[in-house]
């Protein structure tokens, strides 16, 4: 059986989220780095100071502050990495995503539509595009200086209750564990946004090549997917059109609805219809088996409604 458009695009899509995991796997090595380099510091206090050091003991003459600036500095280095991180993997992702809509469109059509990368500093901008106020940078800004600000306090607060090394620890660990999930959750969603922005981008390329299309909100088949996406599964709209989500949102592709309720771990997928090339089969993960399988095609309500009855 030829593949399809829809199977080419779920296809890139499995491999956009490779990427993806690759970066999230850059990200908690350098925590766990970073984590490692914190405990040697408060291992270093504690064997000068002993087990019964308090906050007395560590406000004279600096020695907290010279302690809070060390691992301030630890923080800002390790953050600074996993900016980097995102930002190339960002980047890349773009590019995949664009060049991969182009294969898709251009082996469906057998047109060729002159598909290119785009300027770096085009894609930069972007992916720094303000998302719910706040570009990706501010983000980024915002989250560094909350864990140094959440490090700083557990210090102190252990100081004050005259934690030995064994509690003191464990509160840095739980600190930097919360402050990795969040991390987590921002690539995620960020790579998505980005992904799902690339493809809409290919899919205005090929239009502006005299491509005769609508784009379709494809949501996952399964029993993860939020209410609001399940309804948007399918909806079909111009492309310069705005979907219009019942959580609130109301954006040009999922990942970019303007809204947390739609936007943050988002799994759903934008893809195309071509006048003529309407899709009649999808795939879809059978959860009782765990694998792939091809139907014909069907909406999110559709799907459940058989699973139901």
């Amino acid at each position: 059986m030829r593949m399809s458009l829809n199977d080419d695009l779920q296809r890139a899509d499995k491999y956009l989220r490779g990427l993806e995991d690759e970066t999230v796997k850059e990200i908690i090595k350098a925590y766990n780095e970073a984590l490692k380099q914190v405990k040697a510091e408060l291992t270093a206090m504690y064997q000068r100071f002993g087990e019964g050091v308090t906050h007395i003991d560590m406000a004279k003459f600096g020695r907290l502050q010279k302690l809070e600036r060390e691992i301030s500095a630890i923080l800002i280095s390790a953050t600074g990495k996993n900016a980097r991180t995102l930002m190339r993997s960002l980047v890349e992702i773009y590019d995949e995503s664009l060049l991969y809509t182009g294969f898709a469109v251009e082996r469906e059509t057998q047109m060729k539509l002159a598909y290119t990368r785009v300027n770096q500093n085009v894609v930069i901008a972007a992916i720094q595009n303000p998302v719910s106020g706040l570009t990706l940078a501010h983000t980024l800004r915002k989250n560094r200086q909350e864990i140094i600000s959440r490090i700083q306090r557990e210090i102190t607060q252990g100081l004050i209750l005259g934690e030995g090394y064994k509690k003191m620890s464990k509160r840095i660990t739980e600190a930097f564990n919360g402050d990795a999930v969040k991390a987590v959750r921002v690539v995620s969603t960020e790579a998505h946004r980005v992904a799902m922005h690339a493809r809409l981008d290919g899919i205005k390329h090929a239009a502006s090549k005299g491509v005769q299309m609508v784009k379709v909100w494809d949501a996952s088949l399964d029993s993860k997917t939020r209410p609001a996406h399940q309804k948007l599964d399918g909806k079909k709209i111009p492309i310069d059109a705005d979907f219009e989500s019942s959580a609130g949102g109301k954006g040009p592709a999922p990942g970019s609805m303007r809204k947390a309720a739609d936007d943050v771990n988002c799994r759903c997928s934008i893809r195309t219809e071509i006048q003529g090339y309407e899709a009649h089969i999808r795939r879809a993960r059978n959860e009782q088996t765990g694998r792939t399988e091809v139907i014909p095609y069907t909406t999110y309500e559709e799907w459940k409604k058989n699973r139901i009855s």
